[in-house]
């Protein structure tokens, strides 16, 4: 009777608590996580850097104040959410500005390749 107590408060235990996604980075951003019963929040930090593509942070918060910034500034943005796996939404991915670089460049080198085989 005693262990029959100690898993349902353990199933009441787990069905209070949030559940979010946690990551440090790009790689397994979709790992559900049970919070700890202080956390009331999912809290996902992007952070932009002109080269390496957006750094996110997805995590269990107990307090979370968000933060909106553009494309290109150096302050972090940071989403805040309160129901279960809501922090699913930011995936890390290159800036635009640097896969339409990336196009210009390999277009120059086509033209450039074309222009010499005329020759």
């Amino acid at each position: 009777v005693q262990i029959q107590s100690q898993v349902l408060t353990s199933c009441v235990i787990l069905a209070q608590a949030l559940q979010c996604h946690v990551c440090e980075s790009a790689d397994n951003c979709k790992k559900a996580t049970y919070c700890p019963n202080s956390s009331q929040y999912c809290k996902t930090t992007l952070i932009y850097q002109r080269l390496a593509g957006n750094l996110v942070k997805k995590e269990c918060a107990e307090y979370c104040s968000p933060q909106n910034s553009n494309a290109g500034q150096t302050q972090p943005q940071v989403r805040c959410c309160t129901t279960d796996l809501c922090n699913v939404g930011i995936e890390n991915s290159a800036p635009v500005h640097t896969l339409l670089s990336h196009a210009v460049l390999a277009l120059s080198l086509i033209l450039a390749l074309v222009s010499a085989l005329s020759l």
